[in-house]
């Protein structure tokens, strides 16, 4: 049986780079102490999240995920990072513009982006979102 609930995953412009925008949590641990528990350890561990969103492909956007463990990132439903795996924080970039073929995207229209994310080994949890990307929907 799986238990669920809602997180705001904001992504606030840079203070250091015009047009990128960003969430940088490297101690992600968004349900301590809620649905299973932590099961005994300092944090719960053992979680997925599921992101679904859309977005304005305008050209020249880049979309980069950092983090540990399983990282699944699909636009337009295809598989565009692939950081499977138990392993210490890994950094994959998707570029729009040089993947816009592959991933059957064009200009002008909007995309679905779905991210899936499993934390699954107790050390560590990463996961850094920085993207070009200025127009998503919110998703409720």
């Amino acid at each position: 049986i799986n238990t669920s609930t809602t997180l705001n995953i904001p992504l606030t412009p840079s203070t250091t780079s015009k047009g990128v925008y960003g969430y940088s949590n490297t101690a992600f641990f968004p349900i301590d102490g809620q649905l299973f528990g932590n099961e005994g350890l300092d944090h719960n561990y053992s979680f997925t999240a599921e992101i679904a969103t859309s977005f304005l492909y305008a050209g020249g956007e880049t979309f980069t995920f950092s983090g540990d463990d399983d990282v699944f990132v699909f636009i337009n439903r295809l598989l565009a990072i692939d950081l499977g795996g138990i392993h210490a924080s890994l950094s994959q970039t998707v570029d729009l513009d040089a993947q816009a073929s592959k991933l059957g995207i064009g200009k002008g229209k909007v995309y679905a982006m779905h991210i899936f994310f499993a934390e699954r080994h107790p050390i560590g949890s990463d996961f850094v979102v920085e993207t070009t990307i200025s127009q998503f929907d919110v998703c409720e």
